[in-house]
């Protein structure tokens, strides 16, 4: 395996407070520009939430605070919408133990079509009286192809709501057992909408909506500890990927065999967060309560055969570590590609910082040659 550690400068914010959640906003216009919203926790059960607007350089970024806001109230992981929207689920400090479903706008234009940001609008709330659970065991999985999708996952419920549409689905999951931390999970990215994989304790699910049940059960897996982080490749999307608490990444390919057809001890704590690039899918980052991310090289992945499935040590393709980004002092709740901007990676934690960097030019060139 080789590895290359040279790293750009970064550029680090600090807040006062633990960051634990970040997305990146996708635009329909022409932007040269990536928007980050992230969200830290204060005293009281309040939230603090940040926009920032990121150029990428030659071998470092720039960036520009654009907003800052508090809500009065607790808030789950933030997921990214189409067209610049995200959501979150809230809980406010008025109302303990009442979840609401929140949907966000906090992108706008100037007179010129320039993007801009004044203010956060609340584009609308569900009020989430059939999850019966608090606001540390749901998760959001957002569906950001072509469906107006959000599903709120709990250890035994499913809740789909069609912001477009202002449709409800709910549906009852099987209990798992040992489910200590809160739900993972991700939304094909075909289109249809049909598909969601969803992690609970050991146990890894693909459920079809249109049947309203499980079509695929991906196992218990007791040796890798919970499951932490699921994500699709944006691309080829019969492949998805799975962090643990052992700091064990899985891949998974849907199309032939429920068996891993890679797995490896990426990190030596608990993976909370893992994402492939958006534009260079083979490229995918890790990270974690180690307070490390290490970006991978999983170019023989795609390029191995269809029919290649059953995750034996001959048959299981190879990876490459090409950097590992030290600059957080502790764990890293959630990390983020650039969308507009390709080699930008953020990522917030739990010591307060919000930190941008990018892959140098001769890292990549050694990557795609």
């Amino acid at each position: 395996m080789s590895k290359y550690d040279e790293l750009s400068t970064p550029v680090i914010y600090r807040s006062n407070s633990p960051l634990k959640s970040l997305i990146a906003l996708g635009t329909n216009e022409e932007d040269y520009n990536d928007y980050f919203v992230l969200a830290g926790d204060e005293p009281r059960g309040r939230t603090h939430v940040s926009l920032y607007r990121v150029n990428q350089l030659v071998d470092t970024v720039e960036s520009q605070c654009l907003l800052e806001t508090r809500w009065d109230a607790s808030s789950s992981n933030l997921v990214a919408l189409k067209d610049g929207l995200f959501a979150s689920i809230v809980e406010e400090s008025t109302h303990p133990g009442t979840l609401w479903l929140n949907i966000y706008n906090v992108l706008s234009k100037d007179d010129r079509d320039n993007i801009i940001s004044e203010k956060l609008q609340t584009k609308s709330c569900i009020r989430l009286d059939n999850l019966e659970t608090s606001l540390s065991y749901v998760n959001l999985i957002a569906n950001r192809s072509t469906c107006c999708q959000i599903a709120t996952v709990s250890c035994d419920k499913l809740l789909i709501h069609d912001y477009e549409k202002d449709l409800n689905q709910n549906f009852h999951l099987t209990p798992q057992d040992c489910c200590y931390w809160k739900p993972c999970g991700d939304w094909q990215p075909d289109n249809s909408g049909n598909h969601l994989i969803i992690g609970r304790g050991q146990s890894v699910q693909l459920w079809d909506i249109r049947s309203q049940d499980t079509c695929a059960d991906f196992g218990v897996f007791p040796n890798f500890g919970q499951i932490l982080a699921l994500r699709y490749f944006p691309l080829r999307q019969h492949f998805v990927m799975g962090g643990f608490s052992s700091g064990k990444v899985v891949v998974w390919d849907t199309r032939s065999s429920l068996e891993p057809i890679l797995s490896w001890t990426a990190h030596h704590h608990a993976i909370l967060d893992l994402k492939s690039n958006w534009s260079h899918e083979r490229l995918v980052a890790t990270c974690g309560t180690d307070a490390i991310i290490h970006i991978w090289d999983m170019k023989e992945l795609f390029s191995m055969s269809p029919t290649v499935s059953k995750g034996s040590a001959r048959q299981q393709p190879s990876y490459v570590k090409c950097s590992s980004l030290e600059y957080h002092s502790d764990t890293i709740h959630a990390l983020e590609w650039g969308i507009s901007n390709e080699f930008t990676i953020a990522s917030v934690g739990y010591d307060g910082n919000f930190i941008l960097t990018t892959i140098p030019s001769f890292v990549r060139d050694k990557v795609f040659t």
